[in-house]
């Protein structure tokens, strides 16, 4: 599946405003900016916006439906994160004394190897 680009994507603004938010918090204004020179040629947003303030039951529909399914996939993915740093953390090196003889060495496996 191939990636595309947020420019063509019918809330280009709502999904580059989260994202900026995110990763500069605080910069209100700059994100404001940013995202509506990044999202400004996106022509499937314009046709949604327009369809929107026109009064379509169709496009409002679906700009919510689309906005909801987005933050979805955001929570979700953020949950995913948090435990792939859990699991991580779980079971990275830690110390190299863990690691002696290549494997991890527990205190079961440090008595075998005494012998």
């Amino acid at each position: 599946m191939a990636l595309r680009d947020a420019r063509y994507d019918s809330i280009c603004s709502y999904k580059c405003l989260a994202i900026c938010n995110e990763r500069a918090p605080n910069n209100e204004d700059y994100c404001q900016k940013a995202c509506k020179t990044y999202c400004e040629n996106s022509k499937e947003e314009k046709e949604l916006d327009t369809g929107v303030k026109k009064g379509s039951m169709v496009d409002k529909i679906l700009e919510k439906s689309r906005k909801k399914k987005f933050d979805a996939n955001r929570q979700d993915n953020a949950k995913t994160e948090k435990l792939d740093l859990w699991l991580g953390s779980q079971i990275a090196l830690t110390n190299e004394s863990d690691y002696a003889n290549g494997i991890k060495e527990t205190g079961r496996i440090r008595e075998m190897l005494k012998r």
